[in-house]
């Protein structure tokens, strides 16, 4: 992690979602947006042993972004940024997560991706369920 960055907690999300509401965005210089946390870091993992791809949230011209992007380590070991990236307007998210989840649904149907259940059990039992099965060697679809 970069100076200026940490990892999302649900006070930003909540301060960043009063803002948007509020109006508070009108003119902030660079000096507040690092006050106000941002960018903020969502998730991140190794797409090889030198790079990795990174989500953030963050703030362009008074507007919230959505940011997925591939950073590289220098010869100092500091990740940066690359121009390999995407970075949209946040009203974008939702129509991105549709778009993703349809993607991530149709690969799994060519078995291209191994299977991830996105339901999450909702008692113990269907947790001790699901573990069985896991362990006895049945895919649960």
């Amino acid at each position: 992690m970069t100076r200026g960055e940490r990892y999302v907690t649900t006070a930003d999300i909540s301060r960043a979602i009063r803002d948007r509401q509020t109006g508070t965005l009108e003119g902030p210089s660079k000096s507040e947006i690092r006050a106000d946390g941002f960018p903020i870091i969502v998730t991140e993992w190794p797409r090889s042993t030198h790079e990795i791809v990174r989500i953030t949230l963050g703030r362009y011209k008074n507007r919230f972004t959505i940011d997925i992007r591939s950073w590289f380590q220098n010869s100092d070991r500091i990740f940066k940024p690359s121009l390999r990236g995407l970075t949209l307007d946040i009203k974008h998210l939702q129509k991105l997560a549709e778009g993703l989840d349809r993607a991530l649904m149709r690969a799994d149907l060519l078995g291209l991706v191994e299977h991830v259940s996105r339901t999450k059990d909702r008692t113990a039992a269907e947790r001790q369920r699901r573990y069985r099965q896991r362990r006895n060697g049945v895919t649960a679809r």
